[in-house]
Order: C-alpha cells, then sequence, then structure tokens
C-alpha cells in the first residue's frame, strides 16, 4: 500500500501538499536556471537555448504518464526527480559531452527524465486536488518566484553544477512532505545532499574537455558553431593550452588560461569558454610591453588614431586590462570601463593577478565597474574622446544563430554612443568576422543619414582598416568620428596604418577598396545604403547575409541569415528536436479531443483543448520578449531575468490564490476579465517599454528593480489565473487535468522558439502583440457559455 499522503481520498488537501508543490516548482525552474549555465557553458547559446526549452517538454511527459498512470505515488514522483537530476548531469557531462558531443541531441533526452518527473508530481496533485487548483498553483507559482532569486544567490556561492545538484535534492524534499512514512525519502535526501562534498574528492560533475570531432574539411565542432572554443580546444591530445584558474558566479564561468599561442606574456580569461580576453604581463612602469604592436595591431591603430592625449575613454569590455594599457599609453586622462563579468573584474585585483597585470585596474586614473556596457555609457555624465569596444568571432555565431541577440550594436545604441562623445570624439568597434562589419559599416551610415547626411557625407566620418597577416584576435577596426575627419587625421590615419601593414579599405580621401564588401562604393557615395545592404544577398555569394542595421526591438546584430529558419535548416538534430515538441503537442491535442471517457464523454470540450494550447503557447510570447525588453533598463541580464521571473511568479501566485474565491460562473466572468486584462496590459507595455526604459534610466539600480517589479506584479496577477481556471472549469476529471498540463508544457516549448523566430522575423513588440491576442483568444473561450456547462458536467 503506498504511503503517499495523496492517495487517500481527501477532498481538501493537507498544508503538507501545497508546500511539497511549492517546493518541487521552486525545484524546477532553479534546476533549469542552473542548467542553463552549465550548457552555456559548453555549447553555443543558440543550442544551449533550444536543449533546455526542449527540456521543458518532460514536463508535458509527466503529464502524459500522470493520465496513464493516475494512482502513481507523489513520493515516487519527488524521489525519482530527486535521483534523476544528479544521474542524468553525470551522464551528459562524462558520457556525452566528454565522448559523443556532436550527439549532443542525446542531452536533450537525458534532461526529459527529471522533468518527466516534476510534470507526474505536479500534474498529479492538481488532478487529486483539482477544486483547490487555484490554491495549489498559487504555491507552484509562488515556490518558482523565490526560486528566481534563490538560483541567482546560490550560484554566486557554488558551481552552476552544484546549484543544479541541490536543486535536485530540494524536490526530493518534496517527497518527505507528501509520505506518511518519512524516514525513507528522508534517507533519499540525506543520502543525495552527500554527494556534494563527494564531488568536491571525485570530480564526477564538472565540465570535461570535448573531442574536437574534425569534419572532413578539418572544421572542429566550435568551429562549426557547435561547442564553446575553449573546451573543445583542451580536449585535443596536442592541445597545450591549460586551464590555471576557474571562478563561477550567477553570470558565467570565467576561465584563466595559459596559451602558448597567446605568447608568453599574456593569460587568456575565458567566459563561458568563450570571447576571451588579454591579460598582459606589465611591470606597472614602462612602456615597451613585449609583443604589444605585434600581437594587437589593429587595436594599437584604433587608439592612436583617437588623438586621446589628455582626454577621456570608455571601453565597454575592457576585460584583461589591454584597452587600459593602450588608453594610457597614448596619453589618456582617464578610462571608465563597464565589466558585465563581475569575476574579471575581481580577478583582476587579485593580488596574484595584479602582479602579473602591473595592479592596472588599480591605477588611479582607470576605473572599471561591473556593469552592461551601453547602460553604463548612458547613465555617464561625461563625454569621451573614444568609446571602444572589441568582439572576436567566438562570440558571434554567424549565419543562422537565430536565438542570439546583442543590444551593444544596435541602430540606438549607435545613438547612445555618439551621443556620449565630445566634439572631437570617435566610436570603434574592432572585431574579426568580416560579415559583421559590413553589417556595422552600414549601421553607421544609417546613423549619418538619419542626421539629414547622404551617403557620401557619412563617409568622412569613418574609416576601416583591416590586418590581412592576421595578427592577433581582431581583424578589423570601424572607427567613426562625430565630426568628419580632418585632411591631417586622414593622413595620420593612413601613414600609421602603413607602418603597421594594415590594409585600409577606406580612409576619407585616403583609400577605397570594395574588397570582400563594397565598402569604398558606399563611403564613397557611388552606391547607395539599399544597395550595400542588398549585396549581401548577391546570389554570388557562397551565403546570402543579412546586412541591414537592426534595432533594439529586435537586436539579432550577430545573427547574419536572412531567414529566421536558418538555424533549424543548418542542423537536421535541432529540427528534430523541434519537431518532436510539435508533434507531442499535436498528439496531446488529438488524444484530448477524440479520446472518450469510460462513461462515453470527452476527456475535455473541445473549448478546454484550445484554451490549454492557447495559454501555453501565449504565455512564452509575452515572458520573453518581456525579458528581453527589460534588459536595458535594468542593465544586467542576470539581474534582470531575476527581477522580471520574480515579480510576474509572485503576482502570477496572487491572481491564482485569489481565483480559488470563485466558483462556476464567477469563477469563468473573473479568468474571462483577467484574460482580457493580460491582453490590454501587454499592448500598452509593448508599445511604452522604450518610454519606461528613458524614465528609469536616470534611477539608482535598487529603485529600479522595484519600478519594474510594481509595473509587472499587475500583469502577473492576471497571468496567474486563467490556466487554474481553466482546468477548474473544463477538464472534468483527475486524468483530464494530467492531460491538460501535459498540453501546457508541451505547447510552451513551441511558444518559447516561436517567440524567438518571430522576434527574428518582426520584433518583440510584434511577438507581445501576438501574445496578447492569443489571451484576446483565451478569453473569448471563457466568453462562450460551454464554459457554465463544461463546469456542470464535472
Amino acid at each position: 500500500m503506498s504511503s503517499d499522503l495523496l492517495a487517500k481520498p481527501k477532498s481538501v488537501a493537507p498544508f503538507s501538499v501545497f508546500l511539497a508543490v511549492a517546493l518541487l516548482s521552486a525545484a524546477v525552474l532553479g534546476f533549469e536556471i542552473a542548467l542553463s549555465r552549465v550548457f552555456a557553458t559548453v555549447l553555443r547559446y543558440q543550442f544551449a537555448f533550444l536543449v533546455v526549452s526542449l527540456a521543458l517538454c518532460g514536463m508535458g511527459l509527466g503529464g502524459l504518464w500522470a493520465n496513464i498512470r493516475p494512482k502513481t505515488s507523489l513520493e515516487n514522483a519527488a524521489l525519482g526527480w530527486g535521483i534523476a537530476v544528479p544521474v542524468s548531469l553525470a551522464l551528459i557531462l562524462r558520457g556525452v559531452f566528454q565522448h559523443t558531443p556532436q550527439n549532443y541531441w542525446i542531452a536533450a533526452l537525458l534532461v526529459l527524465v527529471p522533468f518527466c518527473f516534476a510534470g507526474a508530481f505536479l500534474s498529479l496533485a492538481f488532478g487529486r486536488f483539482q477544486e483547490q487548483g487555484g490554491r495549489l498553483y498559487a504555491f507552484d507559482l509562488a515556490g518558482a518566484a523565490v526560486a528566481a532569486l534563490l538560483s541567482v544567490a546560490l550560484m554566486q556561492l557554488v558551481s552552476a553544477i552544484h546549484a543544479a545538484l541541490l536543486f535536485g535534492v530540494l524536490g526530493a524534499v518534496a517527497g518527505v512532505m507528501v509520505s506518511s512514512k518519512r524516514a525513507f525519502p528522508a534517507i533519499v535526501c540525506a543520502m543525495l545532499l552527500a554527494l556534494l562534498p563527494m564531488d568536491m574528492r571525485l570530480n564526477m560533475w564538472i565540465v570535461p574537455p570535448i573531442p574536437p570531432m574534425p569534419d572532413k574539411d578539418g572544421n572542429t565542432l566550435a568551429d562549426r558553431g557547435v561547442t564553446q572554443p575553449l573546451f573543445t580546444e583542451i580536449g585535443d591530445p596536442k592541445s597545450k593550452t591549460q586551464i590555471i584558474d576557474t571562478r563561477w558566479n550567477a553570470f558565467a564561468r570565467t576561465d584563466v588560461v595559459k596559451d602558448p599561442d597567446a605568447g608568453p606574456g599574456s593569460y587568456l580569461i575565458y567566459t563561458n569558454g568563450n570571447v576571451p580576453t588579454n591579460m598582459l604581463r606589465w611591470s606597472g612602469q614602462e612602456w615597451q610591453l613585449p609583443g604589444l604592436v605585434s600581437q594587437f595591431p589593429i587595436s594599437d591603430w584604433t587608439f592612436k588614431s583617437a588623438n586621446l592625449k589628455g582626454a577621456d575613454v570608455f571601453s565597454i569590455g575592457p576585460g584583461g586590462g589591454l584597452d587600459a594599457l593602450l588608453a594610457l599609453r597614448y596619453g589618456a586622462k582617464r578610462f571608465d570601463g563597464a565589466e558585465i563579468n563581475p569575476s574579471i573584474v575581481g580577478m583582476m585585483n587579485e593580488p596574484k593577478y595584479a602582479e602579473w597585470n602591473g595592479g592596472i585596474y588599480k591605477d588611479p586614473r582607470v576605473h572599471v565597474r561591473t556593469a552592461e556596457g551601453r547602460d553604463a555609457v548612458r547613465e555617464s555624465r561625461g563625454k569621451y574622446r573614444l568609446v571602444f569596444s572589441a568582439l572576436t568571432k567566438t562570440a558571434t555565431a554567424g549565419q543562422g544563430a537565430a536565438l542570439l541577440e546583442s543590444f551593444i550594436y544596435t541602430r540606438e545604441a549607435f545613438n547612445d554612443y555618439i551621443n556620449a562623445l565630445d566634439d572631437e570624439g570617435s566610436m570603434a568597434i574592432v572585431g574579426d568576422v568580416p560579415p559583421l562589419l559590413a553589417r556595422l559599416t552600414a549601421t553607421a551610415v544609417d546613423h549619418f543619414k538619419q542626421q539629414g547626411e547622404k551617403e557620401r557625407d557619412a563617409g568622412r566620418h569613418i574609416a576601416i582598416v583591416y590586418d590581412t597577416q592576421q595578427r592577433g584576435p581582431y581583424l578589423w577596426s570601424l572607427l567613426i568620428k562625430k565630426k568628419p575627419f580632418t585632411d591631417a587625421e586622414t593622413l595620420e590615419m593612413a601613414q600609421n596604418a602603413a607602418g603597421k601593414n594594415l590594409f585600409a579599405f577606406w580612409i576619407p580621401g585616403r583609400a577605397s577598396s570594395d574588397e570582400l564588401y563594397p565598402f569604398g562604393s558606399v563611403l564613397s557615395g557611388s552606391l547607395t545604403l539599399d544597395a550595400f545592404i542588398a549585396s549581401g544577398r548577391d546570389k554570388t555569394q557562397s551565403v546570402a547575409l543579412d546586412l541591414s542595421p537592426c534595432p533594439d526591438d529586435r537586436p539579432f546584430v550577430l545573427d547574419m541569415g536572412t531567414s529566421p529558419l536558418a538555424l533549424f535548416q543548418s542542423s537536421p538534430s535541432l529540427s528534430g528536436m523541434l519537431g518532436g515538441s510539435v508533434l507531442a503537442t499535436l498528439a496531446i491535442i488529438a488524444f484530448l479531443t477524440f479520446a472518450r471517457r469510460r462513461d462515453g464523454e470527452s476527456r475535455t470540450s473541445p473549448q478546454g483543448t484550445l484554451l490549454f494550447l492557447l495559454l501555453g503557447i501565449g504565455f512564452m510570447l509575452i515572458e520573453v520578449p518581456l525579458i528581453q525588453k527589460l534588459v536595458l533598463p535594468l542593465g544586467y541580464p542576470t539581474l534582470s531575468l531575476s527581477v522580471i521571473l520574480f515579480s510576474l511568479l509572485l503576482g502570477g501566485g496572487g491572481g491564482a490564490f485569489v481565483s480559488q474565491r470563485f466558483e462556476d460562473e464567477r469563477l469563468r466572468r473573473h479568468a474571462l476579465m483577467c484574460a482580457l486584462g493580460v491582453a490590454g496590459l501587454t499592448l500598452v507595455f509593448g508599445f511604452s517599454s522604450d518610454v519606461v526604459s528613458r524614465a528609469l534610466l536616470g534611477l539608482p539600480i535598487v529603485p529600479r528593480c522595484v519600478a519594474v517589479a510594481l509595473l509587472l506584479l499587475p500583469l502577473g496577477f492576471l497571468l496567474g489565473t486563467p490556466f487554474p481556471s481553466g482546468m477548474r472549469l473544463l477538464a472534468p476529471d483527475q486524468r483530464s487535468v494530467a492531460l491538460a498540463w501535459a498540453l501546457n508544457g508541451t505547447a510552451s516549448v513551441v511558444g518559447s522558439i516561436s517567440a524567438a523566430v518571430l522576434a527574428k522575423m518582426f520584433g518583440f513588440t510584434i511577438v507581445l502583440s501576438i501574445g496578447a491576442v492569443i489571451y484576446l483568444c483565451a478569453a473569448g473561450i471563457f466568453a462562450i457559455k460551454g464554459a457554465s456547462g463544461a463546469t456542470k458536467g464535472t
């Protein structure tokens, strides 16, 4: 006989059940956030996003299991979660990533397992206590809201891997809460908790070296844009690259690396196995750094051309201090920097690294803080001679990375940077991906055209040089001056470029070339900006590229693909995973529509099936754009994710709790009004978010977070009502509740991926609008008389 409290026929759930639901919900969201950090360390962003998103299918599959086996013990489901988390993580890290990383889709299947247990637990709980669905959903969302904050705090203390293991234990504790015989589940929880100190010695759960798996052309998985470069490089038996220090925080994993290719006087600092930045060895006194000019000719040319003597410089992502060294070398009076990775700032100031780098961050002229670069520029009250940003190819996914966004290089970002310059100031971007150079050049020309200048006039503000010898991490520099360059400045730039053996694509009046892309033609005025952008789609090109400027509403600057579906076209595995989630959703819809209960009635009405489908998709079409739109006013991705999720989930918990007060017709009307409210507030926010962002910009960060939370709580309150109300009104029995849960879970996966693809096509505001329309349709379902009829049939 099951020891599960919930197996007993009770109409009122004990409080321990509500606590168990909150604990497991917190564990699920915390595990998902920690898992996204782990996967982002190993896989490129778009693959990590999809793997974690598709793992949520497990919640839906758990609902299916609950439908097939409605007498499953909740104690066993919770303990299954606790055991599945460490087992699946070990198999993923030590099995898939270490031995067969090209089959990364297996990792998605393994992650499904713990989510299946969680989905089974929650759907069973909701099914067995259907009449208290509103209150249960309130505890569900409240637990997740706490996890939104707890996960960030926890990952400041332990690695993302260990945080994931701890959330596995937390979910298993739910099994203790619902068991009448608590000794066994308590012992299981203690054993799971003991895995953490054991791992300190055994190193079972670590990010392993990844085999390069070169293709027939010699391109490794990292070259093909699947895995992160660092772990693929150290997975090569011939590599001499060595990790000498590792730090984890809520933002990322940071590694200090000794790489012979970086030169004897340089360490590399990697963020999530990617975007390496150089920490040069410097005595802190003389400026004759060995290899500075020879290793970084592009950066050196840029800083030398900016006329920095006695002026201020701002660097977006100063990393290991190279930008600060160059700024001071060329006479800057003050160097300000915004580094988004707090571990880098801390490392640079630690004694052992400060001795290596000459204490560059402790120089009284250098001021580097942890912040998002664009937000810091907009907050700054200073005027800079140079706003500088460096981007390596490992930070870009190129054609087909349809899920990667960057607000650093949008059309509005260029406006912010140029507005922060003094009268003689310039902004500069260095990188090593030619297509990105073309898009950024188009964005620069577009900026000056918005000021009323023609292409020829815009060209007088721009200079482009290229390192054909491919020395160092950067191949090109795009220098954009607020005022037109003078003849003396262009002469000096041309001479400096020649002295460093750099090829000038464009220096006004000095050099012009259409090699690679027609830079010379558009900047001289012989080619229009529209024609320049169209050249990226020229059929003679091997790959069609989108060179058009990107607005903040569609910030996919690093995605050069012309189709939002390029990501799926280039990866059969990803297409298969997406197709699987769609097929699962369709299968559940068919079952809900055509399957019959023993009494001959349908599992749910057609309206009920449609409602759960709409709510699953619609919620993600609102949540995903909200997170993206609020990154800018909050200024920090991790912070924005925590504040937004906490606010929406806490508000949703309140809405679900209040909905429990209503029954039958009153509940239907209440759900109808809430769905209408969601649509209205979403539209208002979608079209006023820019105004909100500007209004919040002048506030300190804490009041900013409070203001965003207060804005989102009402929307969350409204969002928390339709789903539990729909289950009470339109799911007539326990098995129907489980299927409704399954449909909502799989539809959420379709919604999250659709949000990314639609944002690439139309922008986040349109995605929000589509989400609002979907909630209007949900309101229509609540409005029809069939809702009342379904209630009477329960």
